[in-house]
């Protein structure tokens, strides 16, 4: 993990999300609304490719999101 670079730079309660789940199998993201989720979570999924562990993501969301 230690060798990917941000296209920006994450909060540091971003940055301590991203260090706790990077390689875990699964893992939810707990977090409150506005916290930057989506940001960990495409951070999450490009090191994940950078590191060839996934070549695809499939996200579900509702309509109006």
């Amino acid at each position: 993990m230690n060798d990917y670079t941000y296209k920006t730079k994450p909060f540091l309660h971003q940055q301590t999300v991203l260090e706790k789940c990077w390689d875990k199998k699964s893992y939810a993201f707990f977090m409150e609304m506005g916290t930057g989720k989506s940001k960990v979570l495409i951070d999450n999924m490009a090191m994940l490719h950078e590191k060839r562990k996934i070549n695809g993501a499939l996200i579900v969301a509702p309509k109006g999101v």
